[in-house]
């Protein structure tokens, strides 16, 4: 049986032994602890911290899509925790990867994750409107997320269900309870 994978987006800056890696860390092995497969985009920061979180557990996965060609001064194959390395050929391919899983974990960011949040927004928004599209599960950590989405929601004048696609969570622990809730149903 084919394990169920969770891409998670967050910081590339992150450090260890900082509050932000040890969080990405913990969800990295809690979802691996549940059964997941962690999918990130491979490199440092909140990538190396969950997939690192995700190889304490026996048995635990961690997918890196990684872009060689776009970041040259990073390490070539990924971080060493990867259990397996997608090398995309641009950055449109590594999103269209990152994309794939049906499940999505947004730690805090910067740019990278902004674009990346309102890819898999867009791809959720998308899926209301056809009988037929993916509705993906997004859980985006409320700090900074929350208040982001609220002034895009009042600047544009969405609706309020393209707004409700977006699930806030204060920490891992609420994460994996969404996951549970919307596996078993």
């Amino acid at each position: 049986m084919t394990k169920p994978a969770v891409a998670v987006f967050g910081s590339s800056s992150v450090v260890p032994g900082s509050t932000a890696w040890q969080v990405a860390e913990h969800l990295g092995q809690s979802l691996a602890e549940h059964g997941f497969v962690v999918v990130n985009g491979g490199y440092c920061g909140t990538m190396e911290a969950t997939a690192k979180g995700a190889r304490h557990v026996d048995g635990g996965e961690a997918r890196g899509i990684t872009v060689p060609s776009l970041f040259p001064d990073r390490v070539a194959d990924g971080n060493k925790y990867l259990t397996e390395e997608y090398k995309a050929t641009s950055l449109v391919d590594r999103l269209e990867k990152l994309i794939e899983p049906e499940y999505f974990v947004i730690l805090p960011g910067t740019v990278g994750t902004l674009l990346e949040l309102c890819l898999i927004w867009n791809t959720a928004t998308i899926g209301l409107l056809s009988p037929a599209g993916r509705r993906p599960l997004m859980l985006a950590f409320r700090q900074p997320w929350e208040k982001f989405i609220s002034s895009t929601h009042e600047i544009l004048s969405l609706p309020q269900a393209h707004v409700d696609v977006v699930k806030f969570v204060d920490g891992v622990d609420d994460v994996i309870a969404a996951l549970q809730e919307a596996r078993a149903q």
